[in-house]
């Protein structure tokens, strides 16, 4: 690929490659090899721009299976020589008289520790998080003071000095500090999608990772975003059994209703679009169930759908557009169409529920929401 790369081509690769692509995909398609064609697909796709850099090689891995391993060897064993002359320098800063067997003492405890390794945002960047009860407790304290959690600060500082000597309960702490982070998380998608110049890009790339906000039916979140060439997923959520639940993303500004007649309300055409395209994404799906539950292990027989769009506006018609879009709904049987507002109004609801739950089981007032 990189013997056609040219530097004024609008394309990745250059017209030529791109030519070189599609009669590769057409010669498998011949030879019935799927797996090769799918592959090509997904090389024209990146090379004109259709999907992203990250999805493309969390697919298709650009270096061969010896080199990944031995490179992911060398970058685990200089991480934990990084970490083991860390954990060194702050020990005998904090006890420079220590000996050679008191470092060693040191080491034996932390072996005892259990280690949580965590994916970040960034593609290829962990995080290494010692499952300390005490670190936990003041760490989530220390956050979830900064945060609008329970009614006052005084509550936590209760719960905390309540406490048995040497031993902290991180669990209420934990849970309202969840709460209140997804809670602030809210606030800032819902300004996004009142802003007049939020795209359907900015909404998708917000929503990335925060599964939560659809419901706790929900378990996850799946990365791949293209289970099969045809299509890519804006939100492949996972149901409990690796079941498939697909989100398509509207923009946030797209007209959800129209005056049909007089007395008539009924959606637009925007939203009767979005509906179809589900349903064929749906129908793929369906017919490549097998070999998707057989690549990936997630089943997609049968799944559903939902189509997030618009929001009624001005407000004074929210009421009406909300019922109509519920009349709607009741004749789709695997799809549904929700706008930002009601998804979000949802979630917020559900978050205020759990946190009235937490504050009870503290003793507390109601949360001042």
């Amino acid at each position: 690929m990189l013997d056609h790369v040219g530097e004024r081509s609008p394309y990745r690769g250059g017209r030529q490659l791109l030519e070189l692509l599609r009669f590769a995909i057409g010669q498998a398609d011949e030879c019935g090899d799927r797996s090769t064609s799918e592959s090509l697909v997904d090389a024209l796709d990146y090379a004109t721009g259709k999907i992203f850099v990250d999805d493309f090689e969390a697919k298709h891995g650009t270096l061969t299976r010896h080199h990944r391993r031995t490179e992911l060897m060398a970058l685990i064993l200089s991480g934990a020589q990084q970490l083991t002359l860390t954990w060194i320098d702050d020990f005998l800063d904090e006890n420079p008289s220590a000996t050679t067997a008191d470092l060693r003492r040191y080491f034996e405890i932390l072996s005892t520790r259990s280690l949580r390794v965590l994916e970040d945002r960034e593609s290829g960047r962990y995080r290494v998080a010692p499952l300390s009860v005490d670190w936990a407790m003041h760490a989530v304290y220390d956050m979830f003071k900064k945060t609008d959690g329970l009614s006052t600060t005084g509550q936590l500082d209760e719960m905390v000095t309540d406490q048995p000597p040497g031993f902290c309960s991180p669990e209420l702490l934990l849970q309202g500090a969840i709460v209140s982070l997804r809670r602030n998380k809210i606030r800032e998608i819902r300004d996004l999608a009142d802003s007049s110049t939020a795209t359907e890009t900015d909404l998708q790339k917000a929503l990335r990772g925060n599964w939560w906000i659809f419901g706790g039916t929900f378990v996850g979140e799946e990365r791949r975003r293209r289970l099969l060439p045809q299509i890519e997923i804006d939100l492949p959520l996972l149901l409990p059994g690796g079941v498939l639940h697909i989100i398509e993303l509207k923009g946030p500004a797209t007209p959800t209703t129209k005056r049909y007649r007089p007395h008539v309300t009924t959606v637009t055409a925007p939203v009767n679009d979005a509906v179809n395209q589900v349903i064929g994404y749906l129908r793929m799906l369906d017919e490549n169930r097998d070999d998707i539950l057989r690549r990936v292990g997630i089943d997609t027989r049968r799944c559903g759908g939902t189509v997030v769009i618009g929001d009624p506006a001005p407000r004074d018609d929210r009421e009406l557009t909300l019922e109509v879009l519920r009349t709607f709904n009741s004749h789709l049987s695997r799809v549904q169409v929700v706008t930002y507002h009601q998804l979000l109004d949802s979630a917020e609801r559900s978050l205020d529920l759990e946190m009235q739950a937490i504050s009870d089981e503290a003793g507390g007032d109601p949360p001042q929401l």
